[in-house]
């Protein structure tokens, strides 16, 4: 049996076209943890995740080292190795006993994208349950209240009538601003050995909120960075994706802590460098559009089944109409508009 665990970037870039093959496969693919309905801390650095979702944002192209020289720290600084750095947020060595040679000649520089991928908003309860089940993963917080029931899809009319205008008749939009939260306050040592306090612009964080950045507000969703290699083209916003890569929650990537002088640098640098534990990095190395959301339907019926299916129905609703079969078209699509949870 395929041993998916055992996958590394290194294995990957060395049996690429293999490993594609392998996940071309619907079995292959249903075998990976499904980071959806899985807890973030009961997976490892560098495993093979899945992720299922959104296409929300796609941020400019950024350059990394493709491939780079390790060399022993001290002494001769002999060539320990040539390391691919694909797949891979961190570079790969000893900080103790070896070095990287940013200045060889045999370096290479690579250009990959990230996208801000979001769970698929409005996911209906049961689904959120059926993919569980599949996916033999932990529980999706996303879509199910504090009882552990699925939330009503449709919203009760008191939130429609409670609903909160500020003094010019506009809503507000709270909910929607940047909201800045207080760092916890940094202690530097002064020249006289006592501890100061350093507050300002670099005291503070944007909010957990407004980075996950949920469409609907109260119903929250998961987000990942996905980092593509290949086709960079291809994906588009608001695309249904079904993501496979290497995991990357490293805490060195978390651009809270870093210190700008301007406001507005400081929480785009935030924004585009969020805490792992809150938004992990997914490195993908295969990317598949979904046609549809529904975790009960394997393959879409052909056309020519839909168009008879829909042939059948039509005729026997005429007959219950007595023979009108624009009333039986008016039915059909009723009875499609109360269809709201299954």
């Amino acid at each position: 049996m395929l041993d998916l665990t055992s996958w590394t970037p290194e294995y990957f870039c060395e049996n690429a076209t293999s490993c594609a093959e392998h996940l071309s496969k619907a079995e292959v693919r249903a075998t990976i943890p499904l980071l959806n309905c899985s807890k973030l801390h009961n997976l490892r650095d560098n495993t093979l995740v899945r992720f299922r979702g959104m296409i929300q944002d796609m941020q400019d192209p950024e350059c990394f080292l493709e491939r780079y020289e390790v060399r022993r720290k001290g002494g001769d600084g002999g060539l320990l190795r040539v390391q691919d750095g694909r797949y891979r947020d961190v570079l790969v060595m000893n900080k103790d006993e070896e070095t990287v040679d940013l200045r060889a000649s045999s370096n290479k520089y690579g250009e990959r994208r990230s996208m801000f991928v979001i769970s698929i908003p409005g996911y209906n309860g049961w689904a959120v349950e059926c993919e569980e089940k599949l996916s033999g993963g932990g529980v999706l917080s996303a879509g199910v209240n504090e009882v552990g029931s699925p939330r009503s899809v449709k919203r009760p009319l008191a939130e429609d009538e409670d609903m909160e205008v500020d003094e010019a008749g506009g809503v507000k939009e709270h909910q929607f601003k940047k909201p800045l939260v207080p760092a916890a306050p940094s202690t530097t040592k002064g020249s006289s050995g006592g501890a100061s306090t350093s507050n300002g612009t670099n005291g503070k964080v944007l909010s957990a909120e407004y980075l996950l950045n949920s469409p609907i507000p109260d119903r929250p969703s998961k987000a990942c960075l996905v980092k593509l290699y290949s086709n960079l083209e291809e994906s588009t916003l608001n695309s249904l994706v079904d993501v496979v890569g290497f995991l990357s929650v490293d805490p060195a990537l978390d651009g809270s802590t870093d210190q700008m002088e301007d406001e507005d640098e400081l929480s785009e640098h935030q924004a585009t460098h969020p805490p792992p534990s809150l938004i992990p990095r997914i490195h993908a190395i295969s990317v598949q559009k979904l046609k549809h959301v529904n975790p009960l339907v394997k393959e879409l019926a052909s056309p020519l089944e839909t168009s008879g299916i829909w042939r059948d129905i039509q005729n026997l609703l005429t007959q219950c109409l007595f023979g009108d079969r624009i009333a039986a078209e008016y039915l059909f699509c009723h009875l499609l508009s109360t269809v709201y949870i299954r």
